[in-house]
């Protein structure tokens, strides 16, 4: 770096580091707002001194209403704890309550052999921290620290944050322009994890800008800038994103705005509408200036070759008729009809010819040229298109007809079989007619049969035939089961441009069937058939997007594809896109649309809408309620065989919801879920036998039950483990195998879990006795909104055990413990036990509040709790 290097006696560094380098504050301190060096955990790492004067200003020395200050709301430090320590860095807000950071910030951290991570537990974006020490103003977002996009090669990652930040901090805008040699810059960021600083004396582009890739600037940066945004001081766009120091100490680096927005896939939407627009009007319209140029001139070699043939028509015309007139002067008679003879030959060969010509250019336009086939055929064909095809057939099918088709279910084998059969019996090799006799067997379950004909069509080459066989060989229908087989034949239809093999050969690749497993094979050969306007592909591949398979992770890119296929009418592309409505990801969050979307699928008997709409409907949205229609779709989805939906059921009739309460019929459909291996189910069926309700009262089924639930990851069924064996329910007492589920829960983020695990470090009871790691959990516990470990937390901060002592923090932890209705303060605690600097400041809050008018003498007595009393919820 330029000013401030990190150094350590052992280790050498190129010119340029991988990445700014990052600093450790111990783990308590997440959380925090006002970090202090003397916290760091960096060990063998020294801060050496700076070279040259140092340029970097709190942006708190400028009015609020400055540009500069304006331009930094959208900054803010980026929390990172891992299970090391707690590392800062910065990030900034783009549209959609997304951030922007660098790679080796999240989830890069991992890969920083010198600070060791191997997990991260937890993200945090501190926006508004722009006065050094001062926490007033600052607001703190939960962020995912899985990235829906990343880049190690251009170091930067998207990240998506919880909640809404854009509202009040707004958003900065990116840029594709290229920095200008020695044009002024501002970098704003957190260096240190101090309050927000900016670089702008002395900080611009370099000469040259640009090398080898990157900006060069001489920005001042330190530990804690990596992500801070580049912005032009002229256009307030960001261009770059700052990435490095250099070892040299002459100039900084950052990765041009343009190379990431060229890769980026989310990104590239953040750019300038009519910047795309341009794009994609000028590559439409050269498109359709190439296909009218061919169009043209496929017409012109039509119209130039029966201009030909009516020439060389008129030629031979000319030519009898100068012939005739010889013959009528008395010329020799026979030689002049075998001279006629030839020209007549010729003529007909020309005509040929012609005709032969016409026909090329025909088909060069897209054009057919077919032999009439009689009436009475096609009128058979039609026949056993409508009865046998499914609506979407695209093989072979006769110029001019239009056949309603059917789905597979809606196929009636007699009348299906009657209709090909005497198609056959005028076409006898016909392999569509062979293809959709075929299904007609098929659909009657007369596989032998079926298969028979498949072979029959495959042979003709019928790529239906081909991709319909292949799916009797990957299910085992008449056939002894063979995935290879299946990719055999599915592999020669998609060869053939049959778009329905296409997306089989991508579900063989997708789950490792008859090949190597491979995602990206996958999305290649669904992305093919999406291409062809496939709604299944689309949902497919928006179904690859949305989980990160194969390609970088995009929700927006996802909803896109589940739109295009929902809009075709397809089911599952409409659930999953009601999914994304009811989440808020790539689409504005909107219940109403998500319910529309539904009931569309749901309609079309799509279990997973069903079930879908079930759970809307029991739980409200836009004011609407109504548990006798949730109930009504968990039963269209459970007679389905949904053993889900039979477990809501068994909710709805446990609670009474839509249904006369049953504890017994809840029990008998809990049951059938649960074997069924429904883990919540499982979970429900155990509380039942844990209480005795509609059922024996029994531990040890109980204990049976979460044990299936929680091998399948369950986390409450993980902590109701716990909790038996805490008290020693159904199994022998055990603390420390009570503390082992507690953690598996608490991992997975389940807050009464995290929070017990926390009572069990602090006590040290089946754990090593630790205050630190108690603190960690209790906090990720409270910043869920966990009464509990709210005031376990809050009586840490009161007495400094394994942080800082801070009354203030102590209080604010109390206030939302007594608000989510936990009241040891006014019940159990003792009032001779609180801290007189904490109770001082909880009679102050308790007065601003409006609840107290005591003294402030630090004595917890009646006036005190009864004005805590007054926080307590009901």
């Amino acid at each position: 770096m330029r000013r401030i290097f990190l150094t350590t006696a052992i280790t050498l560094f190129p010119a340029i580091s991988a990445g700014q380098e990052l600093m450790l504050f111990d783990a308590s301190t997440f959380g925090d707002v006002v970090l202090r060096q003397n916290q760091s955990a960096m060990v063998g790492v020294e801060l050496e001194a700076q070279i040259g004067s140092y340029n970097n200003e709190f942006i708190a020395n400028y009015g609020t209403q400055s540009v500069f200050a304006r331009a930094g709301r959208s900054v803010g430090r980026l929390d990172i704890l891992t299970d090391k320590g707690h590392a800062p860095c910065t990030a900034f807000l783009l549209n959609d309550n997304r951030l922007m950071t660098n790679h080796h910030c999240v989830p890069g951290i991992l890969e920083n052999d010198r600070l060791g991570a191997s997990a991260i537990i937890s993200v945090q974006f501190k926006a508004g921290y722009v006065r050094d020490g001062i926490e007033e103003g600052v607001k703190t977002f939960h962020v995912n620290p899985q990235p829906l996009e990343s880049s190690k090669d251009l170091d930067y990652s998207v990240l998506k944050l919880i909640g809404d930040a854009n509202s009040e901090f707004g958003a900065l805008e990116l840029s594709a322009a290229e920095p200008i040699s020695l044009a002024p810059l501002w970098i704003i960021g957190h260096p240190m994890g101090e309050a927000q600083r900016i670089s702008r004396e002395k900080c611009q582009a370099d000469d040259p800008a640009l090398a080898s890739g990157r900006v060069r600037h001489t920005c001042d940066t330190l530990p804690g800038n990596s992500g801070s945004p580049v912005l032009d001081a002229d256009s307030k766009q960001v261009v770059a994103l700052h990435h490095a120091g250099s070892r040299a100490g002459a100039v900084n680096f950052a990765i041009p705005m343009r190379d990431i927005l060229s890769q980026s896939q989310i990104l590239r939407a953040v750019a300038k509408p009519s910047q795309r627009d341009d794009v994609d009007v000028a590559k439409l319209q050269a498109q359709l200036q190439a296909l009218q140029a061919e169009r043209e001139d496929a017409e012109a070699a039509i119209e130039a070759q029966r201009v030909a043939a009516l020439a060389e028509q008129q030629a031979l015309l000319n030519e009898l008729r100068d012939l005739k007139a010889k013959r009528d002067d008395g010329d020799n008679s026979a030689k002049l009809e075998q001279e006629l003879a030839a020209l007549r030959a010729e003529r007909e060969r020309l005509k040929q010819e012609a005709e032969q010509r016409v026909q090329e250019a025909l088909k060069l336009a897209g054009g057919v040229s077919v032999e009439e086939e009689s009436q009475e055929i096609l009128d058979a064909m039609l026949a056993c298109y409508n009865e046998a095809a499914p609506s979407d057939y695209i093989d072979d099918i006769r110029p001019g007809l239009r056949f309603s088709g059917k789905t597979f279910s809606e196929v009636n084998s007699a009348k299906a079989k009657a209709a090909c059969e005497k198609a056959l019996s005028l076409v006898p090799d016909d392999p569509t007619a062979i293809t959709l006799l075929g299904r007609a067997y098929d659909a009657e379950e007369n596989y032998t049969k079926a298969i028979e004909l498949y072979q029959r069509g495959a042979d003709l080459g019928n790529t239906t035939a081909m991709n319909n066989l292949g799916a009797k060989f990957e299910q085992g229908s008449g056939v002894s089961r063979s995935y290879e087989k299946a990719f055999e034949l599915y592999q020669q239809a998609a060869s053939q441009g049959h778009v329905f093999a296409t997306i089989n050969l991508g579900v063989l690749y997708q789950h490792g069937k008859g090949v190597p497993q491979s995602d990206e094979k996958a999305v290649e050969y669904y992305q093919i058939a999406a291409d062809q306007n496939s709604a299944r592909a689309q949902a497919n591949l928006g179904w690859m997007y949305e989980k990160g398979r194969g390609v970088r992770r995009s929700d927006e890119l996802a909803a896109e594809l589940y739109l295009k296929a929902a809009a075709q009418g397809y089911p599952r592309g409409q659930n999953n896109l009601g999914w994304m409505y009811e989440t808020g990801r790539g689409v504005p969050q909107s219940v109403t649309e998500a319910v529309k979307w539904y009931h569309k699928a749901a309609e079309q008997g799509n279990v997973q809408a069903q079930l879908n709409l079930g759970h809307r409907y029991r739980d409200g949205f836009n004011g609407t309620q109504s548990h006798e229609t949730s109930v009504m779709w968990f039963r269209k989805a459970a007679d389905q065989g949904s053993a889900r939906a039979k477990g809501s059921l068994g909710y709805a009739y446990e609670k009474g919801l839509g249904v006369d309460q049953s504890y017994e019929r809840a029990v008998s459909l809990y049951r059938a879920s649960a074997k069924a291996g429904t883990a919540f189910a499982q979970h429900n069926l155990a509380v039942m036998y844990r209480n005795g309700t509609g059922v024996t009262q029994s531990n040890k089924e109980a204990l049976n039950w979460y044990r299936a639930a929680a091998h399948q990851g369950y986390a409450k069924s993980q902590y109701s483990i716990g909790i038996m064996y805490a008290n020693g329910r159904g199994t022998r007492q055990s603390k420390k195998v009570a503390a082992d589920w507690y953690e598996k829960a608490a991992e997975q983020g389940y807050a009464p879990a995290q929070n017990s695990l926390g009572v069990l470090y602090e006590r040290g009871e089946g754990v090593n006795q630790s205050d630190l790691t108690a603190v960690r959990w209790y906090r990720q516990a409270a910043n869920q909104g966990h009464a509990r470990a709210q005031n376990n937390l809050g009586f840490f901060y009161e007495n400094g055990r394994a942080v800082q002592k801070s009354p203030k923090k102590a209080v604010e932890l109390y206030i939302l413990a007594l608000k989510g209705g936990r009241k040891w303060l006014v019940t159990n605690r003792d009032r001779s036990d609180w801290d007189p600097d904490t109770a001082r400041a909880m009679q102050r809050e308790l007065k601003k509040l409006g609840y107290y008018s005591g003294p402030i003498d630090g004595k917890i007595g009646n006036g005190t709790v009864s004005a805590m009393r007054k926080l307590l919820p009901g």
